[in-house]
């Protein structure tokens, strides 16, 4: 985890919490009691976590979140680290608003609307992109 101040790092420790809850809710773990870890934060801005059922310590999911950033979960063994992990959200951003703006080509009326939900999606994905190219941050 990258060095950052107490303050920081309860804000971090919060968002995964928060996004536990939503994970919980959606139903992806069965009940068990859940461990959760920051992996990575960036000042106050982005969070990775790592989400497990207390049962089954083999498997977690990596999750994303934070300020201005969609929270999202994915199986853990797509990547090996948590830069890894925020290099698969970002491409999976990407791809899904892809398949929004093709599919809202051909229709009059909500078409501008998810089209411009999908640019934003984009946007957000190219931002983080560029945290997962900077060494410095994942040193």
């Amino acid at each position: 985890m990258t060095s950052f101040d107490e303050m920081t790092q309860q804000w971090a420790q919060e968002e995964v919490k928060k996004a536990v809850d939503v994970i919980v809710a959606a139903g992806v773990f069965q009940g068990a009691r859940i461990e959760a870890r920051v992996a990575w934060a960036m000042n106050n801005a982005v969070v990775i976590g790592q989400i497990r059922e207390n049962i089954d310590k083999a498997s977690f999911r990596w999750v994303v979140t934070g300020n201005n950033v969609p929270m999202d979960h994915v199986q853990g063994d797509v990547a090996a680290t948590p830069r890894e992990a925020l290099r698969h959200f970002c491409l999976k951003w990407q791809m899904g608003a892809d398949r929004v703006i093709e599919a809202s080509k051909n229709d009059p009326d909500t078409g501008d609307h998810y089209r411009a939900k999908a640019g934003e999606l984009i946007k957000q994905a190219e931002d983080l992109y560029e945290l997962v190219e900077a060494d410095n941050l994942w040193q």
